[in-house]
């Protein structure tokens, strides 16, 4: 299978929902928010990591144990919705198998999406928690045949933006997989860090509160000409370009910030 027909059919979801109105799934990468967060793990190393690990203030768990950093470069589907490094449950025997992996996020988000690694049973699912205990929305994940030729991405955008809690459950104790790619979108973009100080826990990572913190955070990324200060082409409302960073930091992201951190959450 090719990367696109493999990206067309793990795009595929089946969907299931309770409150149409509040939810829709999000069939690519592509068509979230270009202002989210995305966590990879290109930047850990190979092999178990204790669970809980945490990233860009993402928390992740396994229910059975503990976690492992897994290469998917010898298979088909690197490139697609996963690629290098990804992480799964750490295995280790019969008694430990593959188990959910729950992504606890640092403040609610509206759009969640990831990549899922070679899912081969039905009954895969994505599933996303506000506050309680029953999940708000849960997405089936297309399977495919075992041997690592496909990934599929599954993704949910909910406008009251109420998402805290993520979980990848498995069906099946011997359904190999991994995730990759995990893509948040917050429900307030202004937020940016829980505080201004560098180095300081929470710098970087929103909060779910909208304070000077924040502006201060962005002058100090945007004086740095951080990547993560282009928000936008231009200013203007309504302008094409609005809201979609174009690579290049200017005045013009600036004043978008300004916008959107005076408009509040």
């Amino acid at each position: 299978m090719t990367p696109s027909s493999t990206r067309a059919v793990g795009s595929a979801i089946l969907f299931a929902i309770a409150s149409p109105a509040l939810a829709e799934p999000i069939a690519s990468p592509s068509a979230m928010s270009p202002h989210g967060l995305t966590v990879d793990f290109e930047s850990q190393p190979f092999g178990p990591v204790a669970s809980p690990l945490t990233i860009a203030g993402l928390t992740f768990t396994a229910s059975g144990g503990d976690l492992s950093i897994y290469s998917v470069t010898q298979w088909a589907a690197n490139g697609t919705f996963v690629e290098g490094a990804t992480l799964r449950p750490a295995i280790g025997s019969s008694s430990n198998p593959h188990t959910d992996i729950e992504i606890t996020l640092p403040a609610p988000a509206r759009e969640v999406g990831l990549g899922w690694f070679d899912p081969n049973f039905s009954g895969n699912e994505l599933r996303v928690f506000g506050t309680g205990a029953s999940p708000l929305e849960t997405l089936a994940v297309p399977s495919f045949p075992a041997g690592g030729c496909c990934a599929a991405f599954v993704g949910i955008r909910r406008a009251e933006g109420d998402i805290v809690r993520v979980v990848a459950h498995v069906s099946s104790p011997s359904d190999f997989y991994s995730i990759d790619n995990v893509r948040i979108t917050f429900a307030c973009p202004p937020d940016l860090t829980a505080g201004a100080i560098a180095g300081q826990p929470g710098f970087g990572v929103p909060n779910g509160i909208l304070s000077n913190d924040d502006f201060f955070y962005y002058l100090t990324i945007f004086s740095q000409a951080n990547p993560a200060a282009d928000l936008t082409t231009g200013a203007i409302p309504g302008q094409p370009g609005y809201g979609v960073p174009n690579g290049v930091i200017n005045n013009e992201d600036f004043f978008y910030y300004l916008t959107i951190f005076s408009m509040g959450c």
